[in-house]
């Protein structure tokens, strides 16, 4: 009994340090897109392609982790 609640419970600290990652990574793309919108002449559409990759990527390899550990 005393294994599965330690068991339990890590899993339960990994989530929740998967899903401040993700928060943390979301709030990062709500800054860009902000900035973005307020600034749209000096940005380019290459760098817009680049950043929106990278945190479908992120996104995605977070959510695989967190499926992995069950």
């Amino acid at each position: 009994m005393n294994k599965e609640k330690k068991i339990q419970d890590t899993h339960h600290r990994m989530i929740r340090k998967l899903t401040g990652s993700l928060i943390q990574q979301m709030n990062m793309e709500v800054e860009f897109v902000q900035r973005i919108e307020s600034h749209p002449d000096q940005t380019s559409l290459h760098m817009v392609t680049r950043i929106a990759f990278a945190a479908m990527f992120k996104i995605t390899r977070h959510s695989n982790t967190i499926f992995r550990t069950n």
